[in-house]
């Protein structure tokens, strides 16, 4: 999928020159630019999901957890559903529902 045959130039490219400097970016082609935004974007997707499927084996519906965010400091949630990449949480004692990235959430241990 990252290794499709027209991005091969633009593979070898990076590997000699993981370190690139602001001027040799500067000198590639838009398409080798787009070729490379497109790599890195599946890249990151990819390590995204790879880091929400090791946090989804941590939590478990009904676990108390906390969410790093400023608007949420001090509040304890509960797990309510638990999908791919996001978790559906419930302010512990509240009604409302949110549905947060997995990257955001983190066990109570208070």
């Amino acid at each position: 999928m990252l290794m499709a045959d027209g991005n091969k130039h633009l593979i070898t490219l990076i590997n000699k020159k993981i370190n690139m400097t602001q001027s040799e970016i500067n000198k590639l082609s838009m398409n080798d630019l787009r070729r490379l935004n497109k790599m890195v974007v599946e890249a990151m997707k990819v390590s995204k999901k790879n880091d929400a499927k090791a946090k989804r084996k941590t939590l478990s519906i009904g676990q108390k957890v906390v969410v790093d965010h400023k608007k949420t400091s001090g509040k304890v949630f509960i797990i309510s559903d638990i999908k791919v990449t996001k978790a559906t949480i419930k302010e512990q004692g509240g009604f409302a529902s949110y549905s947060v990235p997995l990257s955001m959430i983190e066990p109570y241990c208070y």
